[in-house]
């Protein structure tokens, strides 16, 4: 894991430091992206978290968006800006959803503050979102059109309310990942991955959420590798379902569907 974080954090600087000695704004897009791509995939392993954290990586793909949005837009900026857009909308939800409650329990913030904060941050969130399954849409991109509904489910997950939309968007995300890249692919393993974690954290089901995190597993060590950090992480995840009582549901939680039959699209 040290070596791992390692990696994450070279890459950080490498990235920085040429930030700071460019002075073309297509390139300072690009290393910006970048940076919050890496930023962005260290959380996802585990290796990073936190208010600084998520606040770096947020403000990196504002950057990239802004700076993107000031250029004539070309096939490939749109593609590019759409990149950028899926990594804010996930993580601007996550960072308002973090920093947010942590205000509201250190300061004793008002509920209504604390409920308009949030929503505020979340329309932003879900505007980028959409805005990012649009134009993969415009594009033709079946693939990234998948990440960017997983984006999307992630959104309403960070909202605390959204769950049932959360799965079904995942689900349509699922349908579109198989149409486009059939069932061993990396999008595909992420997919499984959040539905599981959704299904174990929130609806109270560890044998249900351990079958989908079986899933991911089994496409991560394929395609990625046993000691892969997302491989690592999915493992541990499993451990967690198999390690809790059999029998022990919630049945104050809504049954939701976790099985085979995927979104008509």
């Amino acid at each position: 894991f040290l070596g791992q974080a390692g990696l994450y954090r070279d890459s950080e600087l490498l990235l920085n430091a040429a930030l700071s000695k460019e002075h073309d704004e297509g390139r300072q897009a690009d290393f910006l992206h970048a940076l919050a791509d890496v930023l962005w995939k260290a959380q996802q392993a585990r290796q990073g978290g936190g208010k600084e954290f998520l606040e770096k990586l947020v403000t990196a793909a504002r950057k990239s968006i802004a700076l993107r949005r000031r250029m004539s837009i070309n096939p490939t900026q749109q593609r590019k800006l759409a990149l950028t857009l899926e990594i804010f909308a996930e993580n601007s939800a996550c960072y308002g959803h973090y920093v947010q409650a942590m205000v509201f329990h250190e300061t004793g913030m008002d509920w209504v503050e604390y409920k308009l904060h949030i929503d505020n941050t979340l329309k932003v969130a879900e505007e980028a979102a959409r805005e990012c399954i649009q134009l993969w849409a415009d594009i033709g991109d079946l693939g990234k059109l998948a990440d960017a509904w997983a984006a999307y489910a992630a959104v309403d997950f960070y909202a605390g309310r959204h769950y049932e939309r959360a799965m079904a968007k995942l689900r349509v995300a699922r349908a579109i990942c198989a149409r486009s890249h059939g069932h061993m692919h990396p999008t595909k393993a992420l997919i499984f991955f959040n539905m599981g974690y959704i299904t174990h954290l929130v609806f109270r089901k560890p044998q249900a959420a351990a079958e989908l995190f079986r899933k991911s597993l089994r496409i991560r060590e394929t395609v990625l590798g046993l000691d892969h950090p997302f491989t690592t992480a999915t493992r541990a995840e499993l451990l967690r379902c198999e390690a809790t009582p059999r029998g022990l549901v919630d049945a104050a939680v809504t049954e939701v569907v976790t099985g085979a039959a995927d979104v008509q699209l």
